[in-house]
């Protein structure tokens, strides 16, 4: 009796609905509880693909991109700067323009209230930016390789922020650790693909990087698509009602 007694208790009964209007509230916070999936996968693509590039291929890769361009090393005047070095060098000014076209992304996509289309010209610089880096000439390719940042910190910066934007509120950390899991799983494959095409010898580096062309056009096309377009759309009509 005692048991039947407790589970009877009000606080350790399921809420049920006592009236229509309960059950009306009852639905809409549970649609309102619901991950937007479609949102869901389109982020996580974008982040995937963009660290298994930048994280993942371009960061494993870029001593042997180096050496290509340089050999052993550089002489500077009297100085030699060794290629480890060089990649290092490379490695600090490659962060610092990350961390500048990320502000940048940020503020434009905040001014024009749309945060795809911004992702989506990154994009299509950074597919700019490794053409580049596929090339043989050195001036070229050190241009495309402070391009290709611009990719990876536009959607790094921009991912979390249509999180913020499309997801309710209390499913906002699942909504990002998902997105972070999807990228990470990029950065981690990444390495493991690039070099493993060229240790079997399919595929120079320069056309690894030419493949990746694809892959950011591929985000770039999903993010100035009209399927996102209508998502953000949407979104913004609910924001006006509310």
């Amino acid at each position: 009796m005692a048991l039947v007694w407790f589970f009877l208790l009000p606080e350790t009964r399921k809420n049920e609905p006592t009236s229509s209007r309960d059950a009306v509230k009852a639905t809409d916070d549970n649609e309102a509880m619901k991950l937007p999936w479609d949102v869901m996968i389109t982020t996580s693509f974008a982040i995937f693909i963009s660290r298994f590039m930048a994280w993942g291929v371009l960061a494993a890769t870029a001593v042997l991109w180096l050496s290509n361009l340089y050999g052993e090393g550089t002489q500077i005047a009297i100085l030699f700067i060794p290629i480890l070095t060089l990649s290092g060098i490379y490695a600090f000014i490659r962060n610092v323009a990350s961390m500048g076209s990320a502000r940048m992304a940020g503020s434009v996509s905040d001014r024009v209230g749309r945060r795809w289309p911004v992702i989506g010209l990154a994009m299509i610089v950074g597919c700019l930016g490794l053409w580049f880096m596929s090339s043989d000439v050195v001036s070229l390719a050190l241009v495309g390789a402070f391009l290709v940042p611009i990719a990876n910190s536009s959607t790094e910066t921009l991912i979390p922020a249509i999180a913020g934007d499309r997801v309710p509120k209390k499913l906002r950390g699942r909504a990002l650790g998902l997105n972070n899991t999807a990228g990470d799983l990029g950065a981690t494959i990444g390495p493991f693909v690039a070099l493993g095409i060229l240790n079997a010898g399919w595929l120079s580096l320069g056309d690894i990087y030419k493949i990746g062309i694809l892959f950011f056009g591929l985000v770039a096309i999903l993010a100035l698509s009209p399927l996102v377009s209508k998502q953000s759309r949407i979104m913004d009509r609910v924001e006006k009602i509310t």
